[in-house]
């Protein structure tokens, strides 16, 4: 699957799985092998706020820590209005749609001009990067503020759909309290 993505730069792709079956392995993988195949290619990887921090050090710690790599809040990314030629979205179940009851700060994006007229964070992802590789779980969306099952089905209709069935857990070294 990474081979395929790398070698197909102008396909989109949603990678489907529950919960442990190896959607951010796969990211991780596919992202260093794009540093490394792909010296040039600007990429960004979007996470939740609160995985920021430590996807940050993850990538650091194992290397990948190049000038062309952006691992970031959808917000942010979006923020900045730089393009890349690839966006990795971890959890992208959780990305935001244009909603009143949320934190305004998700709903500022909406205020760029250039992206007044779209309804979601993916959306205007989609805007901003040549290659768009969605991990996607249809079972964790859980705010009301999330792009809805219709707004990801009709914004991915062109997309390559893949599907991870496998349970994919590890187990933790003696001493360590963390799985996979």
């Amino acid at each position: 699957l990474i081979d395929e993505i790398i070698h197909n730069p102008t396909k989109n792709y949603v990678i489907n799985g529950d919960a442990g079956t190896g959607k951010t392995v796969l990211l991780t993988h596919l992202v260093a092998n794009i540093l490394k195949e792909k010296k040039n290619s600007r990429v960004a990887v979007v996470v939740q706020p609160n995985w920021e921090a430590t996807a940050n050090e993850i990538f650091k710690i194992y290397g990948m820590n190049s000038s062309y790599l952006t691992i970031t809040t959808s917000t942010k990314l979006i923020m900045s209005q730089d393009e890349f030629d690839l966006i990795v979205v971890d959890e992208s179940h959780k990305l935001s749609r244009n909603y009143s009851k949320q934190h305004p700060t998700f709903n500022k994006v909406y205020e760029i001009p250039k992206f007044s007229k779209c309804n979601s964070h993916l959306e205007i992802l989609q805007l901003l990067g040549k290659q768009i590789i969605l991990m996607y779980d249809i079972l964790q969306a859980i705010r009301p503020c999330n792009v809805t099952r219709q707004m990801f089905a009709n914004l991915t209709s062109g997309y390559e759909k893949k599907f991870l069935t496998t349970q994919f857990r590890i187990q933790a070294p003696a001493g360590k309290n963390y799985t996979s």
